[in-house]
C-alpha cells in the first residue's frame, strides 16, 4: 500500500514538472524604445550609491522609465496589449552582452499573472539610447 501511495506521487510530481504552464502559452515580441538623452529622455534617474545619483550605469542606480512599446521596431506601430503590464525582472542586459534571459514575473490586464521569460536583444543604439526588442514567452493562470 506505502509503495502504491509513493508510485502515485512520484506520477504526480512528473506530471506537474512535464508542463510548467497551466494556462494558454503566449508569445510575444514588442519592441522598446528607450530615450535617456536629454532633452526627451524616456527615463529618470530615482535613487543610486551617494555621490553617483546621475549616473545611470552606476551600481545600485534605480530608473523609472516611460518608454514607447511597439509591435514592430517603428515608432509608429502600435501594441495589441495597451492598459496591460507585464513584469520583468533581471539586470541591464547589455553591459555583458548583445542579449540576455530574464524572467518574467507579472502582468496585469490581458496579461494578468504572467510567468515565463523574455529574451532581450538590442537591435539599434545611438549613445545611452536604444530599440530593444523583447522575445517573450509566457503563461497566463
Amino acid at each position: 500500500m506505502a509503495e502504491q501511495k509513493l508510485l502515485l506521487g512520484l506520477v504526480f510530481l512528473a506530471l506537474m514538472s512535464c508542463s510548467w504552464c497551466l494556462g494558454p502559452e503566449k508569445n510575444i515580441v514588442f519592441y522598446m524604445h528607450d530615450i535617456v538623452s536629454k532633452p526627451n529622455s524616456t527615463a529618470t534617474v530615482v535613487a543610486g550609491v551617494k555621490g553617483t545619483s546621475s549616473n545611470l550605469l552606476g551600481f545600485g542606480t534605480v530608473l523609472v522609465i516611460d518608454d514607447l512599446l511597439t509591435e514592430k521596431p517603428d515608432r509608429s506601430s502600435t501594441v495589441e496589449y495597451n492598459g496591460s503590464t507585464l513584469e520583468i525582472q533581471g539586470t541591464d542586459p547589455f553591459m555583458q552582452s548583445s542579449e540576455k534571459e530574464v524572467s518574467v514575473v507579472g502582468g496585469t490586464g490581458k496579461l494578468r499573472y504572467a510567468r515565463g521569460y523574455a529574451i532581450i536583444t538590442l537591435q539599434s543604439s545611438s549613445g545611452l539610447d536604444g530599440n530593444i526588442k523583447f522575445n517573450t514567452t509566457f503563461c497566463i493562470g
